[in-house]
């Protein structure tokens, strides 16, 4: 979450970043067997400073969290009657942006030689943006959603392979500056531009090649 928000704040230049998670909201016992939909939708909203190091960061992140996860039984929708934002039919009121953990583990099951997996999911979303990230045993992968209207397929690749060198970049580092992270992303972005750039002139010139050379006909 951490690492997403501050991919948002540096992509939108914005220091005040909303990110919405998803929660099962299913804290009484009662409720866990139930069939149904409770999922509530949290705002997790931090104003960071680039003189901060990612650890201060993903602290704020943490607590800001932990407190919206002891109100999760508050309804979104009576958290948007409450805080009354400005309403527009393009976009939804205060979370446009998603993250969500999925940690269940993804299990395949047989009923009499009938084998029932999982399926996977389209990519566009009503949210300008939705992250999952997916951790079965262990193994985390992202899925990315998106809004078409806003944002095409190169985009996101982008935007993926951004979050990759953030993530790679904090790592190795958590008391980076988030300034300092800037200009890393800033690299990371020329590189992977490059790097489509040199794919689709490979790409071109491997139809120019496939091309057959008609004969010119003699007058």
């Amino acid at each position: 979450m951490a690492a997403f928000q501050a991919l948002l704040a540096w992509q939108s230049d914005q220091k005040d970043v909303v990110v919405g998670t998803d929660l099962a909201n299913r804290t009484q016992l009662e409720t866990e067997k139930l069939i149904g939909f409770f999922v509530n939708l949290l705002p997790i909203r931090v104003k960071l400073s680039e003189e901060w190091s990612f650890a201060q960061l993903l602290d704020l992140t943490r607590d800001t969290s932990l407190g919206a996860f002891a109100h999760q039984d508050l309804p979104f929708e009576k958290l948007v009657e409450e805080l009354r934002p400005e309403r527009s039919l393009t976009h939804n009121p205060l979370v446009q942006v998603l993250f969500v953990m999925q940690n269940i583990p993804q299990v395949t099951r047989e009923f009499g030689g009938l084998k029932v997996g999982t399926l996977g999911v389209s990519s566009t979303s009503r949210f300008d943006l939705v992250l999952f990230i997916n951790d079965p045993e262990g193994s985390p992968y992202a899925t990315w959603m998106y809004n078409p209207n806003l944002f095409d397929a190169s985009t996101i690749g982008l935007m993926a392979s951004l979050y990759d060198a953030l993530l790679r970049s904090v790592a190795m580092d958590p008391e980076i500056t988030l300034n300092a992270l800037g200009d890393r992303l800033a690299e990371a972005e020329k590189e992977f531009r490059a790097s489509e750039q040199k794919k689709f002139q490979e790409a071109s010139m491997g139809k120019l090649k496939g091309i057959k050379r008609r004969p010119v006909p003699q007058s």
